[in-house]
């Protein structure tokens, strides 16, 4: 089996366990109802503090994964249950129904929901903006961003990175979507539709890019990171964090123990990450994994600028059609107490 088919044999596979396991976590939420205690308990005994925690199928949603595998969580006296999802808008609405506690989601998705005021910037997952990527097919001829006048450029409609391209990507030269043709397609299919030809560029995510440079099917053209610094963040939901402090702040504190640790232990967290992956049936090359996890910023602190960020976020999605309502104070949207103390 190819890269590309194992990539997108995993994509699919997280997304139907994530759906499977998010309907069982509801049910089973509206069924024992809310521990304002966030409850303890787990084979570490009774002073361990549970808590679920959303992940995202990603390199970046391998943080909690590697925490717990290395014991921090525990250390810091959490019961962890990780509970992956396949995109940060269904740990977005996880987090905002009660089926998880705290989760790792883009600015967009936070930014659409909001004026729901369920959900609270807790920490960070770094900066990924090295990590998505204008990726150019092998014969596609495109060398600048201005040679995508007239091209098919695939990307998954809604997703935040096409909304970063829209807004900011190809104003950047003077164009707008008027100058390309946008063509809906799946992350996981971003090798495929350019090895066929389908479209001459497409929104890449890593580990895609990677997949796709080593494979000789595509080049980027440029990273993200000169236009967006694409900030991921940890949510809470807020009447989860009001009710239990104590817990967030074991969390956060063994979040960010788990990013440090990434950064100073590359080539095991590269290790770990394979063999998880592994263990969901699919193969990645070591250096594939490796490529992808070295464009993670792993800044465990929050930019200084969060909210005026959230805040172009927010203008973005509303350009686009894609929120309505007053733009909330994101200040009241950021809660920077368990990271500082963390830190």
């Amino acid at each position: 089996m190819s890269f590309i088919q194992r990539s997108r044999t995993w994509f699919r596979t997280m997304s139907r366990t994530a759906t499977v396991l998010l309907a069982v976590v509801a049910l089973t939420a509206a069924a024992c109802g809310s521990d304002s205690d966030g409850g303890s308990g787990g084979e570490g005994g009774d002073d361990l503090i549970s808590i679920k925690v959303g992940g995202q199928a990603s390199i970046t949603g391998s943080v909690d994964m590697i925490g717990l595998e290395k014991g921090f969580f525990e250390e810091e006296g959490l019961d962890v249950e990780l509970i992956r999802l396949s995109s940060g808008k269904e740990v977005r609405d996880a987090l905002i129904s009660g089926s998880v506690n705290v989760g790792g989601v883009a600015p967009a998705p936070f930014a659409a929901a909001a004026s729901s005021g369920e959900l609270l910037a807790i920490a960070t997952l770094g900066l990924i903006g090295d990590s998505v990527a204008v990726l150019a097919g092998a014969d596609s001829g495109i060398e600048t961003l201005e040679d995508l006048k007239g091209k098919k450029v695939g990307s998954q409609e809604g997703s935040s990175s096409e909304l970063i391209f829209l807004g900011k990507v190809l104003p950047s030269v003077g164009y707008s979507a008027d100058d390309v043709t946008m063509v809906n397609t799946e992350e996981a299919d971003h090798p495929a539709v350019l090895a066929s030809g389908q479209v001459d560029a497409v929104i890449a995510n890593e580990p895609f890019i990677s997949i796709a440079e080593q494979e000789g099917i595509g080049y980027i053209v440029t990273p993200y990171t000169p236009f967006d610094p694409f900030p991921n963040l940890v949510l809470g939901q807020r009447g989860y964090v009001d009710d239990n402090g104590e817990a967030v702040q074991r969390y956060v504190t063994a979040h960010v123990k788990t990013m440090q640790w990434m950064a100073e232990n590359t080539e095991e967290a590269v290790e770990i990450i394979v063999a998880d992956l592994s263990a969901q049936g699919v193969d990645l090359e070591p250096d594939i994994v490796a490529s992808a996890l070295g464009k993670v910023n792993l800044t465990p602190e929050f930019p200084s600028d969060l909210a005026e960020y959230l805040s172009e976020t927010f203008q973005l999605l509303a350009g686009a059609g894609q929120v309505e309502g007053d733009e909330p104070n994101w200040s009241d949207m950021i809660e920077p107490k368990f990271l500082d103390e963390a830190l």
